[in-house]
């Protein structure tokens, strides 16, 4: 049986991934090309969903968009709901082009062991969009992560770190965003320390989502071969981190803060609230995504919390 291309997306900030989704298959729609596209949103609240929800080139009724919420897709039961959600698209179309949107905590083993075994569905590019400004404000401009990952192996322990170091490890095409908001000497810096955790692929810095859809239709099949020994190493911690929070994935561990009012929320107000919610996660980090939902119901603002005290709105 042919198999079907499927370029597949891992990103970390909800905002470079949504821009760069949107380029690629309005790009198809103009070359009339059958686009595909699924979405994993941590949250119940599905906020990458109903963005996605509100164009006309992709939607549930046509049958070409699903999104699975309130599930990690690399854990048992989202790569259950993906293969269920290909099992769906394929019985509907027979798309040029499957985008694949995973949240940026998102482990890619599960997934890479998942599409090496699919009978139907190709893995042509895995990219990793990496964001600069985090690596240089949080990781001395790339330089310090690796050395924290090493410490971290020393010590038998997990980190944020880990994820980072493996996500660019398995990707076929690493990507930096936000390079407009650096000087060209501190993306190629960047560049250059991250190189040597994947030195088969090149690094390349991207704006506003600008990859061309011809550079991603000539994607190569993702080697498989190149990473089977990172996935032996791998697969028994991977997998034993999937068994340990299966449980813990519940929606009542959803921290929510109410607030009323009739005449508008200040700024000053969210910011509070928001930062005494963050006190009850023990990993937060730069980049944590709150979502901040007015009267209406499927209408959403993203509104971004640094733990280094910078509001971004």
């Amino acid at each position: 049986m042919q198999k079907i291309p499927s370029p597949f997306s891992t990103v970390f900030w909800v905002q470079a991934k949504q821009r760069y989704k949107k380029v690629c298959w309005f790009q198809a729609h103009k070359q009339q090309l059958a686009v595909c596209v699924i979405v994993n949103d941590m949250s119940e609240l599905d906020v990458d969903g109903v963005l996605i929800a509100n164009t006309e080139i992709v939607n549930a009724s046509k049958h070409n968009f699903i999104t699975l919420s309130a599930d990690s897709i690399s854990s048992r039961t989202g790569i259950e709901k993906l293969d269920a959600a290909l099992e769906s698209m394929l019985n509907a179309h027979r798309p040029d082009l499957i985008l694949l949107e995973t949240s940026g905590s998102s482990h890619p083993l599960p997934l890479v062991r998942y599409f090496r075994d699919h009978a139907e569905v190709q893995l042509n590019g895995f990219l990793s969009l990496v964001d600069s400004v985090m690596l240089n404000d949080d990781y001395q401009q790339g330089e310090a992560l690796i050395p924290r990952l090493q410490a971290n192996l020393t010590r038998h322990e997990r980190r944020i770190e880990n994820l980072l170091a493996e996500q660019i490890m398995f990707c076929s095409h690493l990507l930096l965003t936000k390079n407009d908001r650096l000087p060209s000497s501190s993306i190629t810096r960047i560049a250059q320390a991250i190189h040597p955790l994947n030195p088969y692929v090149a690094v390349m810095a991207v704006s506003r989502g600008n990859l061309s859809l011809s550079e991603l239709m000539a994607m190569q099949p993702y080697d498989f071969g190149r990473v089977a020994q990172l996935i032996e190493e791998l697969a028994d911690e991977v997998d034993a981190i999937d068994r340990c929070v299966a449980n813990d994935f519940r929606s009542d561990s959803t921290i929510v803060h109410s607030i009323h009012s009739d005449c508008g929320i200040p700024a000053t107000t969210l910011w509070a609230r928001a930062s005494i919610a963050a006190k009850a996660f023990s990993g937060c980090r730069r980049g944590m995504t709150w979502h901040c939902y007015g009267i209406r119901p499927r209408a959403a603002s993203v509104w971004n919390l640094s733990v280094t005290g910078k509001r971004e709105f």
